[in-house]
């Protein structure tokens, strides 16, 4: 809710207009949130209220911060690298005791790794899932880019596995069998990180129902009927 006076328009921002125009669920751009000033992304979905008949807009905002760890959590290895990268070269930059999280630019990275393995990206014309190899202090890594987004590829993720891993991985397997797995491993992350999102935040805009005040009483029902979701908990006591 805001007022005429108020600072914040919901319609100004970066989720309203594309909810409005789109059938299913808009994702927005990695970009820094109005209230809290943090870094993340928006989902967002337009509904029909019952009682108006007016087209209303529900979005939540899922931090950055939040995929960040859960795609370090899915890594191929426990020395695995996983990173956040925009097309316009600046890298996500997790929290610290220092400063924020926001995205910096790439020639401001300090870390000469990441710097190595995000050279060789290409841009659009680097296919995803393509893999490659880079050495860095005499230690080879196997390295991968996905886009978050398959339509957009404006943001990515970068995956990075230490040779010494794949080895032990891959025991006495052959050379092949062993560049198709890590291969798999490098898409396979970044793919589980989108169906992560997908089945985890999705089911919040499948059962949209609005209280409808002029029917209180069929209103509750419904919802009750529509089971809890990430909107909706049901309590046994008040």
């Amino acid at each position: 809710r805001y007022t005429t006076n108020s600072i914040y328009d919901p319609r100004s921002r970066p989720w309203f207009a594309p909810a409005l125009a789109s059938e299913g669920i808009f994702w927005t751009e990695p970009y820094t949130f109005f209230t809290s000033g943090e870094v993340g992304i928006t989902a967002s979905a337009s509904y029909i209220r019952k009682k108006d008949n007016r087209q209303v807009v529900v979005a939540f905002d899922i931090l950055l911060e939040e995929l960040f760890s859960k795609m370090h959590s899915m890594a191929p290895s426990d020395n695995s690298r996983v990173f956040i990268f925009r097309r316009d070269a600046k890298l996500f930059i997790p929290e610290s005791e220092d400063a924020d999280a926001e995205f910096l630019p790439m020639t401001d990275v300090q870390d000469p790794l990441i710097r190595k393995a995000h050279s060789n990206w290409v841009g659009d014309r680097h296919l995803a899932g393509n893999i490659f190899t880079i050495v860095h202090e005499n230690m080879t890594w196997w390295c991968g880019f996905q886009p978050m987004e398959s339509g957009r590829r404006t943001t990515w993720v970068g995956v990075m596995v230490p040779g010494s891993d794949i080895r032990e991985q891959a025991g006495r397997r052959s050379q092949r069998l062993s560049f198709i797995g890590i291969g798999s491993l490098l898409i396979l992350a970044a793919v589980i990180i989108a169906f992560w999102i997908t089945l985890r935040y999705n089911q919040a805009f499948d059962k949209i129902t609005a209280f409808d005040a002029e029917n209180p009483e069929a209103s509750i029902r419904e919802i009750i009927a529509l089971g809890e979701n990430r909107s909706v908990e049901f309590k046994s006591t008040m």
